[in-house]
Formats: C-alpha cells, structure tokens, sequence
C-alpha cells in the first residue's frame, strides 16, 4: 500500500519511479546467455537427440528406419517394457526379448515417479558420451507438475526436433 502525506500528492506513476529503472525492459535477443542452462541445446549430448511423441510402435518404427546407425534411448520403464512386448526374442539361447538396432540404453526410472527421473536425466545424458551411439531417441513427458522441468531440459537438449 502506498501512503502519502497530505503534503504531498503524487500526480502519476512516474513520480514514483526512476527514470533509470524503467517498468518494462525490451529482451534482448543479441546478447549471450548468462548461464549454461539458458543455452539453446544446454545438456545435449554429442549424438543427436531427437523426441518422439508417439506411441511405442511410433518408436518401433522409428528405430527400423534407423536400422543402419548405433542407436540410443532415453526411455521410461514402462515404454523400455512396451517396446520388449512389440519386439520378438532375440537371444536364441535364452529366448530373452531384446530391442533390435539398439545399441544403448538409458533408463530414466518410472512415469510413476517424476522425481526419479529428473534426478536420473542429466546422468543418462552424459552417460551416452561415453559410448559410440550415433543417434539418440527419447520420449516425450506430460508437461506437469515437474514434468515441464524435464520437458524444457529435453527440449534443450533435442534442439526441439520432434518426430511425431
């Protein structure tokens, strides 16, 4: 609440501001980031990274038009889970299901919990440095709650290309 004397009486807004500290400042888009998190593509791994919004069998198609690179995923538990139903078994000696064309895989933890997956993205991230992946593929995650924090860090990290 703003008081006054009766002495005195304030005419308009500008009374009471500086003129040095305007109300609105203009954002200004030419100047560097002043902290790596404001980076367009901060936490991106040196392979690309790509989001996919889709089902699991958009990912399962995905990854056999991807058949010829070293693929990466960036997953969920329950999607890891629903790709293994779509792919057949693999490993004839066990009868193990496994995902063709993959290479690595990085679990985030489960939709169930976001926490565990904020906490787990930028490891698993990093983690992709250090293998030999050319092209990483990751799910998309419902933008609340602490979902839009994971969403803004993929985003970055995807350079926003989507396959939908």
């Amino acid at each position: 609440m703003l008081s006054t004397s009766s002495s005195s009486s304030i005419s308009s807004l500008s009374d009471i501001t500086s003129p040095s500290l305007p109300l609105l400042q203009e954002e200004k888009t030419n100047l560097a980031p002043k902290a790596p998190g404001m980076k367009y593509t901060h936490y991106a791994p040196r392979a690309p990274l790509h989001l996919i919004d889709g089902s699991p069998s958009l990912f399962h198609s995905t990854l056999q038009i991807h058949a010829n690179q070293k693929i990466g995923l960036l997953i969920s538990q329950e999607l890891y889970e629903s790709l293994l139903s779509l792919s057949p078994p693999q490993d004839t000696d066990t009868g193990s299901p496994s995902l063709p064309n993959v290479a690595h895989i990085q679990i985030l933890g489960s939709r169930q919990n976001q926490s565990s997956i904020a906490l787990n993205l930028y490891n698993c991230l990093r983690n992709f440095d250090e293998t030999d992946t050319e092209i990483i593929f990751s799910e998309m995650f419902a933008e609340d709650g602490l979902g839009s924090a994971i969403m803004n860090r993929l985003w970055k990290a995807a350079g926003k290309k989507v396959i939908r």
